[in-house]
C-alpha cells in the first residue's frame, strides 16, 4: 500500500521565548513528518534565530506580516454597537492569523496527501502512530483527523504533564485539497463546506505550553483582535461577541463582569443569537459564574437553569448547580444535583473542557456537604480522594 505523505505547516514570530520553544517543537515531531513549511512572520532579529533553526531542521520558509489597521470608523462603530470604549485604538496594528495561516498552507506542494499545523509553543506526542492514523484516515476517506489538545497543563520540574486543566479536540492533520480555509483574524477555525468522514484518535495528541505571562499578554492581544474584528466586520460574526466576552470575564473584576454578562446575553438572546446548544449551555455557566462572583446566587442558578434547557447533558453545569447551592449552604440540593452526574453519559465534544477543575469541584462540594451535614464517614473518603 502506497504511504501517505504529511507535511508539518507552521506560523512562526520569533520574539522572546518562540525560539527555544519552536526548537523543542520540531524535535518532537520533525523525524515523522516528509517535510516542513514556515512561514516567519517577525522582522529584523526576530527571524533570523527562527530562519537558523529552519536551516538545521531543514524546513522551508516563507515570508508575510498580515495586518489590519484600526480606523476611526471602526472605533466609532464599536463604541455605539457595544456601548464601551474599546481597548483597540485608532492605528493599532492588528495581526492576521487567519491570513497567516492560510498562505503558510498554500506553501505546501500538493504531492502531500496531509497538512499537520502545529504551534511552535505546543508539542506533539504520539509521533511513532502517525503512519498507521494516516492510513486509518485513507481507509475511511476522511478529510480530517481530530487529535487532543491538551491547552493548560500542569507540568513537573522535569517538563512531564501532571495534570491536564483544559483540554479539547481539534482538527489537527487535513487533507491537502485547498478545501479548508483558516477564517478569523484570532481565535481562527478550520472550515470546509462538507467534511467527510472526520476521525478522532487518542494515539497522539498535542501539548501546549503557555506560562502565566504569555496567558496575560495574549489576553490583552485577543481583546483587541476581537474588538477589530466585530468593527471590521460589523458584527457579522457573533463568534466573537462570545469570545470577547469570555475575555473580559476572565479579568474577574467588577467592571469587566459586567461588560462581559452584557455581550453574553447579547450572544444568546441577540438578533444574531447562537443556535449552537452545547455552546449556548456553556455561556449560561459563564454568567452563572459571573453573579456568584457578586453575590447573585440565586441568578446564577436560574441562569443554570438555562443553561440545561439548551444542553441537558452537560456535566459542567450539573457542577455549576451543586456548587451554587453549596455557597448559601443548601448542603442537600448541593448533594441532589451532584448525584444528577452520574446519570448523565459522557458527551464527546469540540468545546474546550477542563477534567482536573471538575474532579476537585466534585470533590470540594462533597466534602463540604458531608461536613455541614455530620456525615462524617463520607468526609473522611472524600478528604482520602483529594489527597
Amino acid at each position: 500500500m502506497k504511504t501517505s505523505k504529511i507535511a508539518l505547516a507552521m506560523i512562526v514570530k520569533g520574539n522572546d521565548k518562540e525560539p527555544l520553544r519552536f526548537w523543542c517543537c520540531l524535535n518532537t515531531i520533525s523525524k515523522y513528518v516528509d517535510s516542513i513549511y514556515v512561514t516567519i512572520t517577525g522582522i529584523g532579529r526576530e527571524k533570523e534565530e527562527i530562519e537558523k533553526i529552519c536551516n538545521d531542521f531543514k524546513a522551508h520558509i516563507s515570508y508575510i506580516q498580515p495586518f489590519s489597521v484600526v480606523t476611526e470608523e471602526m472605533v466609532t462603530w464599536f463604541k455605539n454597537r457595544f456601548k464601551y470604549q474599546p481597548s483597540m485604538q485608532i492605528g493599532d496594528k492588528i495581526f492576521e492569523f487567519d491570513t497567516a495561516r492560510n498562505f503558510n498552507f498554500s506553501q505546501v506542494p500538493k504531492d502531500y496527501e496531509w497538512i499537520l499545523w502545529l504551534d511552535c509553543d505546543d508539542i506533539f506526542r504520539g509521533g511513532e502512530k502517525l503512519p498507521q492514523l494516516l492510513q486509518l484516515a485513507e481507509e475511511q476517506r476522511s478529510d480530517a483527523i481530530y487529535l487532543n489538545y491538551l491547552y493548560h497543563v500542569v507540568v513537573s520540574e522535569k517538563g512531564k504533564v501532571e495534570k491536564v486543566v483544559t483540554e479539547h479536540p481539534r482538527e489537527r492533520i487535513i487533507r491537502n485539497t485547498g478545501e479548508f480555509q483558516w477564517r478569523g483574524i484570532v481565535h481562527e477555525i478550520l472550515t470546509k463546506q462538507v467534511v467527510q468522514n472526520p476521525i478522532g484518535n487518542e494515539s497522539c495528541d498535542v501539548v501546549h505550553f503557555a506560562d502565566y505571562e504569555d496567558r496575560i499578554a495574549s489576553l490583552w492581544r485577543n481583546i483587541r483582535a476581537c474588538e477589530t474584528v466585530l468593527a471590521k466586520t460589523k458584527g457579522e460574526d457573533t463568534r466573537f461577541i462570545y469570545y470577547l466576552a469570555k475575555l473580559w470575564s476572565d479579568l474577574r473584576v467588577k467592571e469587566t463582569d459586567q461588560r462581559a454578562q452584557n455581550l453574553m446575553f447579547e450572544f444568546l438572546l441577540g438578533p444574531t443569537k447562537s443556535e449552537w446548544e452545547e455552546e449556548r449551555g456553556q455561556v449560561w455557566g459563564y454568567i452563572a459564574d459571573i453573579y456568584n462572583r457578586h453575590g447573585e446566587h440565586g441568578n446564577a442558578i436560574k441562569a443554570l437553569m438555562n443553561g440545561l434547557m439548551d444542553y441537558p447533558e452537560s456535566r459542567p453545569l450539573f457542577i455549576n448547580i451543586a456548587s451554587s447551592y453549596t455557597i448559601i449552604g443548601n448542603w442537600k440540593k448541593a448533594l441532589f444535583w451532584l448525584s444528577m452526574i452520574e446519570k448523565i453519559p459522557e458527551k464527546k465534544s469540540l468545546l474546550a473542557v477542563s477534567p482536573y477543575d471538575q474532579l476537585m469541584r466534585i470533590l470540594e462540594i462533597k466534602y463540604n456537604c458531608y461536613y455541614n451535614l455530620g456525615m462524617y464517614a463520607e468526609v473522611r473518603e472524600t478528604a482520602k480522594e483529594i489527597e
